[in-house]
C-alpha cells in the first residue's frame, strides 16, 4: 500500500508515464536553447510512444490486453495491480471478481482458495473449474481469433501464492463532492508469487514477486521481476528506519525504456512521506531532483481549486527538479509549478510546467496529455 502511495504521488509530479539512466552531474550538462528544447521535447514524446506501442504489440501484452477485454473495468484495474504495482497486490480481490456466489454477486465470497478459472464460451464468462489454496490460474482465449473458434489457448498463472491480511486507512480527494474522504480497508495482500503466461503452449512471460509487509500494509522490502523477451522488468523496495529506496527498470534488450531510483524519507510514525529525491526516466526524457513532499501535499490540500500566486511561489520553494534529454545529454528546462486559471469552472490551481532558459514555459499536459496534469493525476494522500 505504501509503495503505491509513493510511486503514484511521485510519478504524478514526475510526469507519470511520459517522462537511461544514471545520476547525471548537473554541472556537466549544457542547457538547450528554448526554441530547440521545445522541438526536442516533442520529438522525445513521440519516440516514447513508438517504443511503448512496440512493446504493447508483443504476444504477451496483446494476450493480457485481450484478457482485460474479457473482463469488466474493475477487473482490468485489479489485474494490472496484481501484475505491475509493487506495494499492494490485490490477489484476493482478483480471485473474488472471477468467482460469483450463488446469487450471481461477485463481492460476497469466502476467502481461502484461489483456484482455476476457465472461460466458458456458452455463458461468455469465467467459471471456477478447480479449487486450490496455492495458485490462481486463468485459462482463456488469447485473441479475437481464438475466441471466434472457441479455443482457450492462453494460461495465466500465479503460483506458490502466500498472502497476509492487512488493515489500513487512506484519505483521498473526492472530486465529485469536493472534499477529502477517509476510509479504512481490510484485505489480503500477496507476499509471494511466481508468475507465468503461456500462449499456444509457449511461455511468453515469466517472473516472480516477494515482499515483506507489516500488519498495517507497509512493505519493508519488495523484489519483483518479469521477463517477456526482449523485455525485462525489475523492481525493488527496501530500507530501514524512516529511510527507504525504490527502484525500477524496464529494458528492451540492453536499452532502458523506463527507470527510476527514488530515495524516500517517512515521518517518524511511517504514515506520511516527508521528502522524495532521485530520478525518473522514460527514455530519452529524464526528470531529476527532489521535493519536500509533505509540505507540497499540505499546501495543495488547503488551496484545492482556489490557488494564488503566493501558493505557487511557496510550492516552488519546496521542489528542485530539472528535465533532461538523456541521449543528447542536455537540459531542456526546469520543472516548476505555475498558476493555471480555468475560466470555464472559475478555478485556479497549480499545474506543472517546463520552464525554459528564457523564462517562457508550457504546460506539461499540453505536450503529454492528461498524464502530464498535476491536478488530474493527484492521487490519494
Amino acid at each position: 500500500m505504501k509503495t503505491r502511495k509513493i510511486l503514484m504521488s511521485f510519478l504524478a509530479i514526475f510526469f507519470v508515464v511520459a517522462l537511461n539512466s544514471c545520476e547525471d552531474d548537473k554541472d556537466d550538462v549544457k542547457e538547450m536553447k528554448p526554441e530547440t528544447a521545445r522541438v526536442e521535447f516533442r520529438n522525445a514524446t513521440q519516440e516514447i510512444n513508438v517504443d511503448l506501442d512496440k512493446m504493447m504489440n508483443t504476444v504477451s501484452m496483446q494476450s493480457m490486453s485481450y484478457l482485460s477485454d474479457l473482463l469488466d473495468a474493475d477487473w482490468e484495474k485489479k489485474l494490472k495491480v496484481s501484475l505491475f504495482q509493487s506495494g499492494k497486490v490485490h490477489l484476493a480481490k482478483v480471485r473474488d471478481n472471477f468467482r460469483p456466489d450463488t446469487s450471481g454477486n461477485r463481492d460476497e465470497i469466502e476467502m481461502g482458495d484461489y483456484g482455476v478459472y476457465t472461460f466458458n464460451f456458452v455463458y461468455n464468462e469465467f467459471q471456477l473449474t478447480e479449487t486450490s489454496t496455492t495458485l490462481l490460474k486463468i485459462i482463456y482465449p488469447a485473441s479475437e481469433q481464438a475466441h471466434a473458434i472457441k479455443q482457450n489457448n492462453a494460461e495465466f498463472l500465479l503460483n506458490n501464492l502466500e498472502y497476509t491480511e492487512i488493515s489500513y486507512t487512506e484519505t483521498w480527494w473526492d472530486y465529485w463532492d469536493e472534499k477529502w474522504v477517509t476510509e479504512t480497508y481490510e484485505e489480503l495482500v500477496a507476499t509471494n508469487a511466481d508468475i507465468s503466461l503461456s500462449v499456444d503452449g509457449n511461455i511468453e512471460l515469466s517472473g516472480n514477486y516477494h515482499s515483506v509487509i507489516t500488519e498495517n500494509g507497509n512493505p519493508t522490502s519488495m523484489n519483483a521481476s518479469l521477463t517477456s523477451n526482449p523485455y525485462q522488468f525489475n523492481a525493488a523496495f527496501g530500507g530501514s528506519g524512516t529511510n527507504y529506496t525504490a527502484t525500477q527498470s524496464l529494458k528492451e534488450d540492453n536499452k532502458e525504456l523506463m527507470g527510476y531510483s527514488l530515495n524516500v524519507t517517512y515521518s517518524a510514525d511511517m504514515i506520511d512521506v516527508i521528502k522524495l529525491s532521485g530520478y525518473y526516466s522514460v527514455s530519452p526524457l529524464k526528470v531529476q531532483g527532489s521535493m519536500n513532499y509533505a509540505a507540497i501535499e499540505e499546501r495543495t490540500t488547503m488551496m484545492i481549486d482556489d490557488a494564488t500566486t503566493a501558493d505557487i511561489n511557496y510550492l516552488n520553494t519546496q521542489l528542485d527538479m530539472d528535465l533532461y534529454h538523456s541521449v543528447l545529454n542536455t537540459k531542456l528546462g526546469d520543472v516548476e509549478f505555475r498558476l493555471f486559471v480555468d475560466t470555464e469552472y472559475d478555478e485556479t490551481y497549480p499545474e506543472l510546467a517546463v520552464v525554459y532558459s528564457d523564462g517562457t514555459y508550457e504546460w506539461l499536459f499540453e505536450v503529454l496529455g492528461e498524464n502530464g496534469s498535476f491536478k488530474k493525476v493527484k492521487q490519494r494522500k
